[in-house]
């Protein structure tokens, strides 16, 4: 077997300072956007026991509940789905042109929810709002996974698996803050200003957040790497 492994990074091969600046501006331009997407959709989960009352109510609460996690559970069937479609389009529109794509689908998928009615103005057609919604993050999600970091290793003049890193760090970040968010809202508001308006506050701060992603990367400035851009 390793006669046949092609070794694609020269050990002895030393970075540029350019090639520095642009691989360290790659990590804040792979991180802000993946740390949102992964952020807008876990903080649902912290939020369960609300939506579930406000977008699924029903006679029984253990099953709005569990309607509730389904709508969170519904967005991982499109994670694969995203992975393959938005990779592709990476792989023919360029690394910038899937990463902008991602990013702007979780931020349309985000802006729903953080505006929907409740069922209590609208009846059924709120619980499928959020549904859709759902579909659309997790289909967003998956696509930014593959594509962001293959971004990132593609960019790295050298210790492509410390920049590959940053893509799971991001991720174990966003959730750390989703949860955080999570706790300091059900603790320390009341359940009736929760259901008013607390449980929105974490998707208008990704909303806030998003156009940032957004300008970091369509600023990107794509390298040279083979396959970073076309």
């Amino acid at each position: 077997m390793s006669s046949q492994y092609v070794q694609t990074q020269d050990p002895h091969h030393r970075p540029t300072a350019e090639e520095v600046r642009d691989a360290r501006k790659a990590v804040i331009a792979a991180s802000v956007g993946n740390g949102l997407e992964w952020f807008d959709l876990t903080v649902y989960g912290t939020f369960a026991v609300t939506i579930s009352a406000l977008f699924f109510p029903t006679d029984n609460p253990t099953a709005s509940l569990m309607l509730a996690f389904l709508s969170f559970g519904v967005s991982f069937i499109m994670r694969p789905i995203g992975a393959v479609v938005i990779g592709r389009y990476s792989d023919r529109k360029g690394r910038k042109a899937g990463l902008m794509l991602s990013i702007l689908l979780m931020f349309v998928g985000t802006l729903i929810i953080a505006v929907a009615p409740t069922a209590a103005t609208i009846g059924i057609a709120a619980s499928i709002i959020i549904v859709l919604a759902r579909l659309l993050q997790g289909f967003s999600a998956g696509g930014e996974f593959a594509s962001s970091t293959t971004f990132l290793v593609e960019y790295a003049p050298d210790r492509k698996s410390f920049y590959g890193s940053w893509q799971v760090a991001t991720q174990g970040a966003a959730i750390l803050l989703a949860g955080l968010f999570g706790f300091v809202l059900n603790n320390y508001l009341s359940e009736q200003s929760v259901e008013s308006w607390g449980w929105r506050v974490p998707f208008i701060f990704a909303l806030l957040i998003g156009p940032v992603g957004v300008y970091i990367r369509s600023t990107m400035r794509f390298s040279h790497q083979a396959g970073a851009c076309r």
